[in-house]
């Protein structure tokens, strides 16, 4: 029989970029795709109680944030998964933190490569069967256990506008963001607790 090979690196590349900001894009054709994964986004963490809005402070750090738009394609097929294929993320601007306000450690460990050998071959050795398991948006589920104060999301501010443009309200974050300074020592942590306590 004949096999037919397709080249599926080209798959998506007529696709304009992502926008770098969803305010400025809305004349693009494809807004309202962008704008419903936004508000995708914002639902699902105000779902998972991430925030709650409070009055910005005077003295305070309040963190920048910003979202971060992009594509997500069909692995079998290589084309966009359907209107779901438009994926914003709101990530915290985790350089705007200061060490000693809004986080005290961000080291996380990581396996070395020797480790994930030695643990595969005890899996074999032993005959042992194996599960993957993937967290999504590990960092974002754990409680803070720092203060810590963020902008809100662009295009979903509530409580109006102060007279320099920056919104009368902050957000009191409960749960991490993508792009804090500890979302990771955060995670590690809180995963050691469990599993020794």
């Amino acid at each position: 029989g004949r096999l037919l090979c397709l080249n599926l690196d080209v798959v998506g590349t007529s696709l304009p970029p992502p926008p770098e900001r969803l305010t400025g894009a809305e004349s693009r054709p494809d807004y309202k795709l962008w704008l419903a994964a936004a508000r995708d986004e914002f639902l699902a963490k105000k779902a998972n109680g991430t925030f709650t809005l409070i009055p910005r402070p005077a003295n305070e750090n309040v963190m920048k944030t910003c979202t971060r738009n992009t594509y997500k394609f069909d692995p079998m097929t290589g084309g966009l998964l359907n209107e779901s294929g438009h994926r914003c993320r709101w990530v915290a601007c985790g350089y705007s933190q200061s060490h000693g306000e809004g986080y005290w450690q961000s080291y996380a460990a990581t396996p070395k490569a020797t480790g994930i050998r030695i643990f595969a071959g005890l899996v074999a050795w032993y005959d042992l069967d194996t599960e993957h398991i993937d967290v999504v948006k590990a960092f974002t589920h754990h409680d803070l256990k720092e203060r810590l104060l963020c902008e809100q999301m662009e295009k979903f501010v509530e409580g109006g506008y102060q007279p320099d443009g920056k919104p009368k309200l902050v957000c009191l974050l409960h749960k991490g963001l993508e792009g804090i300074k500890q979302g990771a020592n955060l995670h590690m942590t809180t995963n050691v607790e469990h599993l020794c306590g």
